[in-house]
């Protein structure tokens, strides 16, 4: 079945949306898509709104200080000649393009809204609000309610997004606890790895590669009968984060997987802790977990736990 165009209607005047003026709104977009001979599926968005609403828009669009009858804008500026259909993966059949691929912006559980600026020297930065409509209310009683990410400079290489934490929070790391080729085989903590307001880098590889470690976790937020974590099983290239034991109060999402899109034999994490919150940051940024969590922060434990034997370097700054 051919896909069918997307018209969504909407309307800042009472009544403006009935349904005859929508079906006719959608009748005559569909005739006049008809009459031009466009095939591919399209999406036209329609507005209805006052002269006071068109007056904003037309100034903020167009620098024009008057309302007008109407107003439309392309999803996509194109200058002239800046696309090259002979450069795209297009279907002869329906003139489509083809996805090439596909990625989530964030594989974790509490990460919506994301806004990007671009900064004074040509970085684009993105933030999110770490929330989602299903874990709204996590229960309990607390002076805040939503957070958002640690802004994160993006960056696009062989087709993928690629997110890491802005370099200006490097200027308010402090008291640096560093360990190399540390042996892990069971649970292990380490002097000086804790806190719930770091920036911890954690490099693990297996001891002996013919015969690497089953599974690979950090606990975190950890104390009493309360822990939250980031688990790693190499065989499946599978890395997971889990909030079962943060002290949430009613039934939410607990945890979130994804595959690794590359893995060499040598995992690379970059944790920020934030009091609530955990960003995970894998490899060089290619794939992000971001969660929240209710565990009191004075619970500030860190573990590391290996099925098997693996080594790793440990990276950890205090945030200021």
């Amino acid at each position: 079945m051919a896909k069918r165009h997307r018209i969504p209607v909407t309307a800042t005047v009472p009544d403006a949306a009935s349904d005859a003026n929508v079906a006719l709104i959608r009748k005559a977009i569909r005739t006049a898509l008809l009459c031009e001979g466009v095939t591919v599926p399209c999406e036209i968005d329609v507005l209805l709104t006052d002269d006071e609403g068109i007056h904003e828009i037309n100034l903020d669009m167009r620098g024009v200080d008057a309302p007008t009858d109407v107003l439309s804008f392309p999803m996509n500026e194109l200058t002239p000649g800046a696309f090259d259909p002979d450069a795209c993966d297009v279907d002869p059949e329906t003139g489509a393009l083809v996805e090439e691929s596909m990625q989530a912006i964030d594989y974790g559980i509490d990460f919506y809204a994301t806004q990007t600026i671009l900064s004074p020297d040509g970085r684009r930065i993105m933030v999110a609000w770490m929330q989602n409509w299903d874990c709204i209310s996590m229960g309990g009683r607390r002076s805040w309610f939503g957070q958002v990410t640690v802004p994160r400079e993006l960056s696009v290489r062989d087709g993928r997004l690629y997110q890491w934490p802005v370099r200006e929070l490097e200027s308010i790391r402090k008291n640096k606890v560093a360990y190399k080729g540390v042996p892990v085989s069971g649970e292990l903590k380490l002097d000086g790895i804790s806190g719930r307001i770091i920036d911890l880098t954690v490099t693990v590889r297996p001891e002996d590669v013919e015969n690497p470690y089953h599974e690979f976790t950090i606990w975190f937020a950890q104390g009493d009968q309360f822990r939250s974590s980031v688990r790693f099983s190499p065989a499946e290239r599978m890395i997971k984060i889990n909030r079962k034991h943060s002290a949430l109060r009613r039934a939410v999402v607990k945890d979130r997987k994804c595959v690794l899109v590359n893995y060499d034999g040598t995992l690379r994490l970059r944790i920020l802790l934030d009091r609530f919150s955990a960003e995970v940051f894998v490899g060089d940024g290619e794939q992000t977990l971001t969660m929240t969590i209710l565990t009191d922060p004075v619970f500030d434990g860190i573990s590391f736990f290996a099925d098997g034997c693996a080594v790793m370097d440990v990276e950890k700054y205090d945030l200021a």
